[in-house]
């Protein structure tokens, strides 16, 4: 039996819409997270996942989530209105956190984004659940794992604010980094700029 052109076209929809922003999302901040670039000058926890993870990861969950909303869309009656429209805010609320982050530097509205996201995917995959008829189970399958990396992400991002206060001046002129060593030297307090200014002075004289 041939595939429903309709069915076909919606699955698409559903999925292509996040890959889409997401793969977007990807190109605008990428000169932030190459080699040297803003990324690798903050400090970062140990548990931080490797680079090469979140390409691979993120498009997964977009590919989890969106099948996910389509089963709740194909799910026949009129109280997925609600659940819909919390999958989609929280996939705003997720397409807006790299710009923030990455392209803003600014841990701080990216982890207020982050905390709101979560709560909003969670109760997302609650409702869809409830809603999903037959498949139920299968809407909480994909949907979990994104909720639980969100959470995982967020629990980074607090770790990263909380260890970089000064993150948008960092790898500016107003902000001192070391190089390549993916850690952070915040510039010198103001009380202490004079003492440090004639220690500099006095080895750069030997």
């Amino acid at each position: 039996m041939a595939p429903n052109k309709d069915d076909v076209l919606s699955l698409a929809l559903a999925v292509g819409l996040p890959l889409l922003g997401g793969q977007i999302g990807g190109i605008v901040t990428l000169p932030d997270v190459k080699p040297g670039g803003w990324y690798d000058k903050i400090k970062k926890p140990r548990w931080t996942p490797p680079k090469w993870a979140f390409p691979v990861v993120w498009p997964l969950l977009y590919v989890g989530q969106g099948v996910a909303s389509w089963l709740v869309y194909k799910t026949k009656g009129t109280k997925k209105r609600l659940p819909l429209a919390l999958y989609g805010a929280q996939l705003l609320l997720n397409l807006a956190w790299q710009p923030i982050f990455f392209k803003a530097h600014r841990p701080d509205i990216a982890l207020a984004d982050s905390a709101a996201m979560l709560g909003t995917a969670a109760a997302a995959t609650v409702a869809m659940t409830r809603v999903a008829g037959d498949h139920k189970a299968a809407v909480a399958g994909l949907m979990t794992p994104y909720v639980a990396w969100v959470a995982f992400a967020t629990a980074l991002t607090y770790n990263i604010w909380q260890n970089n206060p000064d993150a948008a001046k960092i790898g500016t002129k107003e902000g001192a980094t070391t190089k390549g060593s993916g850690k952070v030297e915040g510039g010198t307090p103001a009380g202490q700029k004079g003492v440090f200014g004639a220690m500099e002075k006095a080895v750069g004289s030997k």
